[in-house]
């Protein structure tokens, strides 16, 4: 996952490759692990569930792409 990280991409495919997201998740409310797997859904549907701004957890999230 080299490019920027949209809402249509899993959690789970976040947190394998970027585990610092984790931290990022967590801040907004959203639990990216459940009984030790990564959460399934993407990240549209998770935000959407916890009430989140998408457009600020993805900006939140592509700071970690920096690192």
């Amino acid at each position: 996952m080299d490019k920027k990280i949209n809402g249509d991409v899993t959690i789970e495919d976040v947190v394998r490759i970027h585990p610092d997201s984790i931290d990022v998740f967590m801040k907004f409310g959203i639990k990216p692990i459940v009984c030790g797997d990564p959460m399934w859904g993407t990240i549209n549907e998770e935000a959407k569930k916890a009430n989140v701004d998408i457009n600020i957890l993805l900006k939140e999230l592509n700071k970690i792409l920096g690192k």
